[in-house]
């Protein structure tokens, strides 16, 4: 169980690493990490954003941010992912991307010096054959 958590985190970390400096989902204005992005009464601090592969090469997108809300409050997580995705749409809609993740993390995108601990969320959007986006295990799609 450990080792698939450090694991992940490594895999994830890579990923992230893959991808500096590029903007979010192709936007001609990049983000900067650290960046604050607000959605009504609620904001998040973008970390980081790239493309992502499974291992059977099917590409997806992933976008991390550190909410400022707990990443335990699922309902508060899952509102606050739907706003981002309202964001996010228009610039993923026609790409060939099957997958989104949204990943919400407790890291900062400048931490401070020093070993920490950190955790997430991820909230992950599939692209059905009825070509519309929804969140995994939710029957209506995302909007």
């Amino acid at each position: 169980m450990l080792l698939m958590r450090v694991l992940r985190s490594v895999v994830l970390l890579a990923v992230l690493i893959a991808a500096p400096g590029r903007s979010v989902a192709g936007q001609k204005d990049s983000l900067a990490a650290g960046a604050i992005l607000h959605f009504g009464s609620d904001s998040v601090e973008f970390i980081n954003a790239g493309p992502m592969y499974l291992a059977t090469g099917e590409p997806g997108f992933l976008l991390a941010f550190h909410p400022f809300v707990p990443i335990e409050d699922t309902i508060k997580l899952r509102a606050l992912a739907g706003a981002i995705w309202g964001w996010l749409r228009p610039q993923l809609d026609t790409s060939p991307r099957s997958f989104i993740v949204l990943q919400a993390t407790s890291q900062r995108a400048h931490p401070a010096f020093g070993i920490q601990g950190g955790h997430g969320r991820n909230l992950v959007l599939e692209k059905r054959a009825d070509g519309k986006w929804y969140f995994l295990k939710e029957t209506k799609p995302a909007s």
